[in-house]
């Protein structure tokens, strides 16, 4: 999967370069084979974005980018409006994709057990009681 992505991410026009950060020799020797660029990290590490952050320190760039190893379906064209407004505005400190739908009267998003978050997710959400099999970002039908 991790060449999936690490192809997928490439074929943004927006980025100089993509480098997986990975404190797992396995996925390093595996990136290393197909001849992408890989940086080792801490094994310390709690996420992928502590990863990019050592990482990022080391380099000198304006801008990075974090797409996770667990993302296959990330389209290229989003990874290009992401980065899109940093060329456009230099004072540009942050951005985040984001999708806006329409949830169903009858969905209830749940929280974390400790109560604190909105429930989250990369894939695309859907009401659990909806009858229909397709999907929609208008809601239910």
């Amino acid at each position: 999967m991790i060449e999936h992505v690490y192809r997928r991410v490439s074929a943004a026009r927006g980025l100089s370069q993509v480098i997986v950060a990975t404190d797992d020799l396995r996925i390093a020797t595996r990136v290393h084979d197909f001849g992408g660029k890989v940086r080792l990290t801490k094994a310390t590490h709690v996420s992928g974005t502590d990863r990019l952050a050592e990482v990022a320190a080391s380099m000198d760039c304006d801008v990075v980018v974090n797409v996770q190893g667990d993302e296959p379906l990330i389209d290229p064209r989003a990874i290009d409006e992401l980065t899109a407004p940093f060329a456009a505005d230099p004072t540009t400190t942050a951005v985040s994709t984001a999708l806006s739908f329409r949830i169903c009267s009858r969905f209830v998003p749940s929280t974390c057990r400790r109560g604190r978050s909105p429930w989250r997710r990369r894939a695309a959400a859907r009401c659990p009681r909806c009858t229909s099999s397709r999907r929609s970002r208008s809601g239910c039908r």
